[in-house]
């Protein structure tokens, strides 16, 4: 058993889970939340960006998702810059 487990308070969340939320934003992946999500996009630092969604229940999630996966990246993550 994880020395954690028996810890009072909120859980930390897991450095694995991180790391994929982290993947996905990087490769421009839509991202979708709620509950206890919320608190792993605002931990991994992406929560609030362009594809990001967080949401109340998982069908508001779902709804929102489904939109922005028909253009299968969120490129507005990463503005155009002229060298």
């Amino acid at each position: 058993r994880d020395a954690k487990a028996g810890r009072p308070g909120p859980a930390p969340v897991d450095p694995r889970v991180l790391l994929l939320v982290e993947e996905c934003w990087r490769h421009a992946k839509t991202i979708g939340a709620w509950g206890a999500g919320v608190t792993v996009l605002e931990q991994a630092g992406v929560a609030g960006t362009p594809g990001i969604v967080s949401a109340g229940s998982g069908a508001e999630a779902l709804t929102a998702v489904r939109q922005l996966m028909a253009a299968h990246r969120v490129w507005e993550r990463f503005p155009a810059t002229v060298a």
